[in-house]
């Protein structure tokens, strides 16, 4: 599986103290923040810490909470803006991507309301929005807001910026998508070399290019280079984020893909095993975000010998898929019907080639 990554540079949230320098020593240092931006704060940040935590359910009560907050304060562009991404983003993890396109749409129209054409904060809201039409296989439109963004953070930030690695990984992803196998690997290794030099070879933020890279190596049967950036993939994400969250369990599958690859049978069911565990817990068993992993378990267990185990678990697979595409047609029905409600009393008449009755 390969991954694409959200991000968002939070705007200025340090208090600006260097403007009260002259104030004296028994003076008090007003906050720059009223009080209603400062619980608005509070509560997003309990947001992004709960979601980086897994903790799912606690992040959505907030995040959402903090969009209703934001829409209420009296300067409110960008604060709606951060927050209706964040909580956009917590949707896409979670793959209700229905509900994550609007809060997407909606958070780069609220930045472009207080930020010019060629900011780099609009350039970050572009990429995320980029990243929701990848998941949504919108290539076209997906690859003009990448590649758009790009332009505008080299420019702004120079070329050899984190957010510019960040960009970089998530065009070459969209690469892969669309058979650019060559340009991703360019994009991939120029995001991980400013990655490991701004960030070091062990954070969090070179996780997700690793295992990236990892996948494309195994696409083109460099199954040792491949393990190899996979598993330091996986001992980050450990290490970072702790032993319940959604990067991890992706790492994780990936690494018992590479090793199902590679004949190592008994070294990939512990990591195909944890991956599924944690997204039943995420996701619920009754998902079909589970099918694709137990597919992969079903084939190693074909291949250790486990043929009725196999069955078993290759059985719920294919219940899962086929709850799943119920789920697409009625999602789909029901964004049409919406749709349809919307269209002017009038309108729908013409088309029906019926004459509007006169009020």
């Amino acid at each position: 599986m390969r991954r694409r990554r959200w991000y968002l540079r939070a705007a200025c949230w340090a208090l600006a103290s260097a403007a009260f320098a002259g104030a004296g020593a028994e003076e008090e240092v007003p906050s720059i923040f009223a009080p209603e931006e400062l619980e608005w704060r509070r509560i997003l940040t309990q947001g992004v810490q709960e979601t980086r935590k897994g903790n799912y359910e606690a992040a959505e009560k907030h995040l959402k909470e903090a969009l209703a907050r934001a829409e209420k304060l009296e300067r409110k562009d960008e604060q709606v803006a951060l927050s209706a991404a964040k909580l956009g983003s917590l949707c896409r993890v979670l793959h209700r991507l229905a509900e994550a396109e609007p809060l997407y749409v909606r958070a780069l129209a609220e930045i472009e309301k207080v930020r010019p054409p060629g900011h780099t904060q609009v350039a970050v809201y572009m990429d995320n929005l980029s990243l929701l039409y990848q998941d949504t296989g919108q290539w076209a439109k997906a690859e003009k807001l990448s590649r758009g963004a790009l332009k505008i953070l080299e420019k702004g930030l120079g070329p050899e910026h984190l957010d510019v690695a960040i960009c970089l990984g998530n065009l070459a992803s969209l690469c892969r998508h669309v058979d650019k196998d060559f340009e991703a690997g360019i994009l991939y290794e120029r995001a991980l070399k400013i990655e490991e030099k701004v960030l070091g070879p062990e954070e969090l933020g070179v996780a997700t290019t690793l295992d990236n890279l990892a996948q494309l190596y195994r696409d083109q049967a460099d199954y040792e280079k491949a393990e190899e950036y996979c598993q330091r993939a996986v001992t980050i994400f450990e290490k970072h984020l702790g032993p319940n969250h959604l990067d991890l369990a992706i790492a994780l599958e990936n690494l018992g893909r590479i090793r199902l690859d590679r004949g190592k049978f008994q070294e990939a069911e512990a990591p195909l095993l944890r991956g599924l565990r944690i997204f039943e817990k995420a996701f619920g068993p009754e998902s079909g975000r589970l099918a694709p992993t137990l597919e992969k378990y079903a084939e190693l267990l074909r291949k250790t010998d486990r043929a009725a185990e196999a069955k078993d678990v290759e059985a719920r697979a294919k219940a899962l898929r086929a709850k799943q595409e119920e789920d697409r047609k009625q999602e789909a029905a029901a964004k049409k019907k919406a749709r349809e409600e919307k269209r002017p009393r009038e309108e729908q008449e013409q088309e029906a080639g019926e004459t509007p009755k006169e009020p």
